[in-house]
């Protein structure tokens, strides 16, 4: 013991207690430092970006989003009287009660009372000056006209603004 009080000097307990510092100093400094090599696969999400920063779009593999993944969006159901369509001819309508102003759309016709031989789409009037409506156009390939009455449609309506 008495050797032991030999060496306590005011300089080694210093020295010691520094060492004990750094070390614990750089174990508490490597604790709040993460960097990719740290991270598992999948395991962060954007709650864990530095300030809540957005995934950008180089960091999202192309093909690995699905439309949930994007933006807000509303499936709407409605009925079309399309009526009578002329042979190799185009019918459009206006179909914008629903806020779709500016959204992306993609339509699916009812495959009970959709007329067979005719196309659907919906688009936008983007004519400069005029209010932008969405359309629904439906054409007509045939030789003949087709009289396609009342029609059911699904439109998502994907809100991506």
């Amino acid at each position: 013991m008495r050797r032991l009080r030999s060496h306590l000097t005011y300089a080694n307990v210093m020295v010691t207690l520094l060492a004990i510092g750094a070390v614990t100093g750089g174990a508490a400094y490597a604790a709040d430092t993460v960097g990719s090599d740290d991270v598992i696969d999948n395991s962060l999400a954007s709650v864990d970006l530095k300030n809540n920063a957005a995934v950008q779009t180089a960091d999202v593999r192309d093909g690995s989003l699905n439309d949930e993944d994007i933006a807000k969006t509303t499936l709407v159901n409605f009925v079309v009287n399309i009526g009578n369509v002329p042979a190799h001819q185009c019918v459009n309508t206006a179909i914008d009660p629903f806020g779709t102003d500016g959204a992306h759309l993609v339509l699916t016709p009812s495959a009970v009372d959709s007329a067979i031989g005719l196309t659907y789409s919906v688009s936008y009037d983007k004519t400069p000056g005029n209010f932008i409506e969405a359309y629904l156009t439906v054409c007509n390939y045939g030789a003949s006209p087709i009289n396609d009455g009342n029609t059911h449609f699904n439109l998502l309506v994907i809100d991506a603004q």
